[in-house]
C-alpha cells in the first residue's frame, strides 16, 4: 500500500509539474526614461512568449500581437489616476534583451483644477531625436520642462519567467522525498 501511495504521489507530482511546464509565459519589459540620469517615467510592457525569437522582426505596440503596455507612471507627477493618451513603442522580438528601442508616449495628469502633460519620445538609433516636455493648461500649453537630445535617456529591464525549470525542479525534489522515503 505504500508502495502504490508513493508511485501514485510521485505521478500525480509528474502531471502537475507538465501542467505548470506547457503553460504560456510572458516576458515583462519595463522601461525607465530618465533625463540626465534622474528617473523621470517608468512604463511596462507585457509580450508575448510565443513573439519571441519567431523571426518577426520588430514588433509595435500598436499592431495588437501580444506586445501590451499593462502599467506607466510619470515620477515626479501629481495627479491620480494618470491617462495614457498615446503610445508608440517597438521591439525587435529577435533580440529580446536590447529592450524597446523606440518609445514615444503622451501621458496626461488630473490633478484638480490643473491639467498637467508629458510628452516624450526616445529612439535608441537616433539619441538626437530624443524629448522630454511637460505642459499644463495654466501657462497656455507652453513648455514647462524641456529637454533634448542625448540626456533624454531609457534604460529596458527585461523579465523573462521560465514556470517549466521550477516544474523539473520540483518534480526533482519530488524524486528525493520519495526515494528517502522508501
Amino acid at each position: 500500500m505504500k508502495n502504490l501511495k508513493s508511485l501514485f504521489s510521485a505521478a500525480l507530482l509528474a502531471a502537475s509539474s507538465m501542467m505548470f511546464a506547457a503553460q504560456s509565459n510572458a516576458a515583462i519589459i519595463t522601461e525607465t526614461v530618465s533625463i540626465d540620469g534622474i528617473d523621470v517615467a517608468s512604463l511596462t510592457f507585457e509580450l508575448d512568449d510565443m513573439l519571441i525569437n519567431s523571426g518577426m522582426g520588430q514588433v509595435y505596440v500598436l499592431d495588437d500581437l501580444g506586445f501590451d503596455i499593462i502599467d506607466f507612471e510619470v515620477y515626479f507627477s501629481a495627479g491620480i489616476p494618470q491617462i495614457l493618451n498615446e503610445i508608440d513603442a517597438s521591439i525587435d522580438v529577435d533580440n529580446l534583451f536590447a529592450g524597446i528601442e523606440f518609445l514615444s508616449a503622451d501621458i496626461e495628469d488630473t490633478y484638480p483644477g490643473d491639467v498637467w502633460f508629458y510628452q516624450f519620445s526616445i529612439d535608441d538609433y537616433d539619441a538626437a531625436s530624443n524629448y522630454f516636455e511637460t505642459f499644463s493648461d495654466v501657462d497656455g500649453y507652453l513648455p514647462n520642462l524641456s529637454a533634448y537630445g542625448s540626456i533624454v535617456t531609457s534604460r529596458s529591464f527585461v523579465d523573462v519567467s521560465e514556470p517549466s525549470v521550477l516544474a523539473l525542479f520540483a518534480l526533482a525534489l519530488g524524486g528525493l522525498v520519495a526515494r528517502r522515503r522508501a
